[in-house]
């Protein structure tokens, strides 16, 4: 009926990365429902969305090694009428 909330089996929801040496790491878990990545056209950001309970962008710097660092919110949604959610992600070559 859609009003059960799905069981995670981690107890959380993340972002992931799958390193050059193949091992998946997790980058973050603080987004409680991540739904859509994209990088900079320069690769040096990650952008994800979030689609509940609140609608955002994250925005976040990119490390060398493959983490990331200095997450914040790009843009905020939450309060804008209507049931749509930020559902994938898509950057222009200009960022």
């Amino acid at each position: 009926d859609g009003s059960k909330k799905p069981q995670l089996e981690l107890g959380y929801n993340g972002v992931y990365r799958i390193s050059a040496a193949g091992k998946l790491e997790l980058l973050t878990k603080a987004m409680p429902f991540p739904n859509g990545i994209a990088f900079s056209p320069d690769e040096r950001k990650l952008y994800v969305s979030n689609s509940r309970p609140h609608k955002y962008w994250m925005v976040f710097d990119l490390r060398e090694d493959g983490s990331i660092a200095d997450g914040r919110k790009f843009a905020d949604v939450t309060e804008e009428p209507g049931d749509g959610v930020p559902d994938g992600i898509k950057v222009d070559r200009n960022g």
